[in-house]
């Protein structure tokens, strides 16, 4: 099978991420998600709801942001191969 193929029934997923639960990644992930969840304790009513609307508009800009790269990164890896046939 191919790689065409493989992306077509799912083998490959470029969303998935798997990282070493040691590394800056994991780390600053961490720090992310504690200090959302002791924001989410401390607010309540206008507050929460804003924090959460705030949150969900970041992590939807970072899905956008991500197609992005990723389209532009393989429209690069597209002209590189085209440049080499040339």
């Amino acid at each position: 099978m191919n790689t065409i193929e493989e992306l077509y029934f799912g083998k490959i997923n470029p969303q998935e991420k798997f990282f070493d639960e040691h590394s800056e990644y994991a780390y600053l992930l961490r720090i992310i998600a504690e200090n959302k969840e002791n924001l989410q304790k401390k607010l309540s009513g206008d507050e929460a709801v804003a924090f959460s609307k705030m949150i969900d508009a970041m992590s939807e800009l970072a899905d956008l942001e991500n197609k992005e790269n990723f389209i532009d990164g393989f429209h690069l890896g597209a002209n590189i191969i085209l440049d080499i046939l040339k």
